[in-house]
């Protein structure tokens, strides 16, 4: 089974005690099943390296810092076929210097470095992998990147490397311009062509207060930036996201055409309720109803469940769901998902993911200080589609930078925040592309990631 690596950490809350040091709950041990409850595929072991272990990379959907980790495969049969090795080094800071990823076909090893100016901005990522005989690793990709005195990403240069020529060479750049709050205004990006720079897409953002009222997308045809789409979202008093208006460009009558639909309900706890999903029928000159999430969740936030079903369909449909399981530090300790299909003549299941999480209690050593984690992350809506929104509870007022990274670890928008007890900010996700990313927050004194999707299928 080929190895695919997410980075994804899981908030771990501590525990402060008058002169002592403080007590994290952090996971040493990892089953996955596949196919079946019992079916075991893999097994992964962390090992950390002092008082770490609240930020690490695993496979999966979820990690933590570790030094070094271990993962046997058995394919389900209960004998081994085969071992993958992570080893990582960090700065003074606990931000990743190095990351090795080794397996025993060394086809899917890879390896990273990165570098980070005085702030700890990113400044710079070289990605190596291996492509073909000899086995060994070359590069096959870097980014560069800039900062404003807000420690806001302004500026990020992707290159590739020219196996031929043994050089590095122009791929694309993006330049981010932001309002006096460190709304993102402007996202432009260019490729690199011919030897030449030529303009690929702008996404333009209107806010109201902190939230995104309007993203406009265009791009460029090879004449002209013409239109692409233009979404406008709708809040609530609580600045919940309760709708999105999805309206793409007609060239036919050069104008803008309804398309897609989400409303989305909360509980009375600010939870996720449920999510509708609706595409624009001409025949009809209405909205069809295609799919809704429903979710439930603890009194904690967690996420109990989620059902998210296909709509609008008698003869054939099929159902994502979802179950979790938490511990008292609110870790996940089981995470169940699967696909059901349903039809006139047959129902299955398919797509069966299990994943089971063992933990220790690490008491860390030196003086206890006031605690100045974030007690609670909320992203919202997971998946999204052209914006997500940051919700953060904090025990004192913090001067942060909030980063989002892509699947492979690679920095995509970056800016700087001040955040306390009750601090929200919708980001716009335009021009990102579907997959999996993480939101991260962090200062000289925490570290805190969140895991969310980008989705938008057909929108």
């Amino acid at each position: 089974m080929k190895t695919r690596l997410y980075i994804v950490i899981i908030l771990l809350f501590r525990i402060s005690y008058p002169g002592h040091g403080q007590t994290i709950s952090r996971v040493i041990k990892e089953i996955d099943s596949f196919s079946g409850p019992f079916l075991e595929m893999d097994s992964l072991l962390y090992f950390y390296g002092g008082d770490r272990g609240d930020t690490f990379i695993s496979y999966n959907n979820f990690s933590f810092h570790f030094d070094s980790a271990f993962r046997s495969t058995s394919g389900g049969a209960g004998a081994i076929i085969g071992n993958s090795y992570y080893l990582c080094t960090y700065n003074a800071n606990n931000s990743t210097l190095s990351y090795l990823s080794y397996t025993g076909s060394a086809y899917d090893s890879i390896r990273n470095f990165y570098s980070y100016d005085a702030n700890n901005n990113l400044t710079s990522a070289t990605y190596q992998s291996v492509p073909n005989l000899p086995v060994r690793l070359v590069n096959s990709g870097s980014d560069t990147m800039e900062y404003d005195s807000y420690n806001n990403n302004i500026y990020t240069l992707s290159r590739i490397w020219d196996t031929l020529s043994r050089s590095w060479t122009n791929s694309g750049q993006n330049f981010i311009t932001y309002d006096v709050n460190n709304n993102v205004l402007i996202d432009s990006g260019q490729v690199w062509y011919s030897g030449v720079w030529v303009d690929n897409q702008v996404i333009s953002n209107t806010y109201s207060g902190s939230l995104v009222a309007s993203t406009l997308e265009r791009y460029w045809n090879g004449i002209a930036m013409t239109n692409s789409r233009f979404t406008v979202y709708t809040y609530n008093s609580s600045s919940k996201q309760v709708r999105r208006n999805i309206q793409q460009w007609d060239v036919a009558t050069n104008s803008w055409k309804n398309a897609f639909l989400d409303s989305f309900a909360y509980t009375s706890a600010n939870d996720l309720l449920y999510d509708f999903s609706s595409n624009w029928d001409d025949s009809t000159n209405s909205y069809i109803p295609t799919f809704k999430d429903s979710l439930a969740f603890d009194s904690h936030h967690n996420e109990l469940c989620s059902i998210k079903q296909s709509l609008g369909n008698d003869t054939f449909g099929y159902a994502s769901v979802f179950i979790g399981t938490y511990n008292s530090y609110n870790q996940p300790l089981s995470k169940l998902s699967y696909l059901a299909f349903h039809s006139d003549s047959i129902s299955f299941l398919m797509d069966y993911q299990y994943y089971r999480y063992f933990y220790e209690l690490h008491l860390v050593n030196g003086i206890a200080k006031t605690p100045v984690d974030v007690f609670e992350v909320k992203l919202y809506p997971s998946p999204a589609s052209n914006s997500i929104k940051v919700e953060t509870r904090m025990l004192s007022t913090e001067q942060v930078i909030i980063g989002i990274y892509d699947s492979k670890g690679r920095l995509c928008r970056q800016f700087g925040e001040t955040i306390d007890n009750n601090f929200s900010k919708t980001i716009p996700l335009s021009g990102l592309p579907d997959g999996t990313y993480f939101l991260s927050i962090k200062s000289k004194d925490i570290l805190t990631t969140k895991p969310f999707t980008i989705l938008r299928g057909t929108n």
